[in-house]
């Protein structure tokens, strides 16, 4: 379960690095979720996710 969180994480940054932003930002928001039903909202996983989460928005901002 801990391995998926993370493996979905991994898929975003991908997408992030292929310029694909939309996507990236839609993964990443589907690992947080997964990670806040596997770990509950006080693990650091959590916020982790929230910062990656705003990183990619932004990105999405920058290039639309």
């Amino acid at each position: 379960r801990r391995c998926t969180g993370t493996a979905m994480g991994n898929v975003a940054f991908s997408y992030r690095d292929l310029g694909r932003h939309e996507d990236a930002l839609a993964m990443e928001k589907k690992a947080l979720e997964f990670n806040r039903l596997v770990f509950g909202d006080a693990h650091p996983a959590i916020g982790r996710g929230h910062v990656r989460s705003d990183t990619l928005y932004v990105l999405c901002e920058c290039n639309s």
